[in-house]
């Protein structure tokens, strides 16, 4: 294989290349990274890139879709049954935990897909519209189907007022990267301590003024 181990399968060459190629691109974002960077990282020649992934834009596409597959199928796939306040409120308590989690992440390879997220606003339209209809949409109608069954009007507008107020409530962490730690979270509190109490005061700010009312028809 050129630019790898003579005896390196093609299959590990290119998980190699994915590994390398999420890396950088998760600090970089899609426009600033280039591709001599990520053979460097990966340890391989152009040529191999482009003859596993053919082009920058599908490597990068790659790259998100199987780092959000890994840490996001949970949340995407199984969610919980809700029939009642307690499982609803359940509901929203394991959306919020994780998006805040997703924001705090410091290490790998949650830490990528934080970071690859993070430089969304500079990857190609075409490329933005995928990303937004295979990962970030399965996420929203999740919270956004919950805040169906506690809306007396769920109206678009509301449902998207209210998401967006409890999305931002969690963003502002990962905005506050990576300086937020050190000025909100207290030297004797562990993070995942404090992730929960963030987590606990989002959630009771949002159950203060809304509950479970049923499945919408």
């Amino acid at each position: 294989i050129v630019g790898g181990s003579e005896t390196e399968s093609a299959e590990s060459t290119r998980n190699r290349i994915l590994h390398a190629a999420t890396q950088v691109f998760a600090e970089r974002g899609f426009r600033d990274a280039t591709t001599r960077m990520i053979c460097n990282q990966a340890g391989v020649n152009v040529a191999l890139v482009n003859y596993h992934f053919h082009s920058k834009s599908n490597l990068y596409r790659e790259c998100v879709l199987n780092i959000f597959r890994q840490n996001a199928a949970s949340l995407k796939s199984a969610p919980q049954p809700v029939t009642d306040s307690a499982s609803w409120k359940n509901a929203i308590r394991r959306w919020v935990h994780w998006v805040l989690k997703l924001c705090a992440a410091e290490e790998p390879p949650l830490s990528y897909l934080a970071g690859l997220l993070g430089h969304e606003a500079s990857i190609p339209p075409k490329l933005g519209e995928e990303f937004h209809q295979k990962v970030e949409l399965p996420f929203k109608d999740r919270m956004m189907s919950l805040l169906k069954m506690a809306l007396p009007d769920p109206s678009p507008a509301l449902l998207n007022l209210w998401f967006s107020s409890i999305l931002s409530q969690c963003v502002i962490y990962a905005l506050e990267k990576p300086g937020w730690r050190l000025k909100y979270c207290p030297d004797e509190i562990s993070l995942p301590e404090w992730l929960d109490m963030v987590s606990n005061h989002i959630c009771e700010s949002v159950f203060s003024r809304l509950d479970y009312r049923g499945t919408q028809p």
